[in-house]
């Protein structure tokens, strides 16, 4: 296959691919990252600014203070793409090693 259709097939397959998977990453991770980053922040100040309000006016919940198991709770909750998203590099990182492994142990 000519060098050029080929780099050209692949900007074409891989682009919008790429794309959709940052969005999707934007969605599930990025976004209920920074709402939990804002609320540690909140609970962390001495003197706490008025709770953020998005576009519509409704405001976004803060972590109860004084309770441990609704913070862990809390954390369980907004980190399971995390969790799942590191789960999934673990399991690609294991079955790219294992097939180099099985195709090393082929050609000996």
């Amino acid at each position: 296959m000519n060098y050029k259709l080929a780099v050209l097939l692949a900007f074409v397959i891989f682009t919008p691919v790429l794309i959709l998977l940052s969005w999707l990453l934007l969605i599930l991770v990025d976004d209920p990252f920074k709402d939990f980053a804002y609320e540690v922040d909140i609970v962390s100040r001495v003197n706490r600014p008025p709770a953020k309000s998005n576009a519509a006016g409704q405001s976004r919940g803060i972590i109860p203070e004084e309770d441990g198991d609704a913070d862990f709770q809390k954390f369980i909750k907004n980190s399971w793409k995390v969790f799942g998203l590191t789960l999934y590099f673990v399991c690609l990182f294991i079955i790219t090693e294992s097939y180099q492994a099985y195709a090393n142990n082929e050609s000996d």
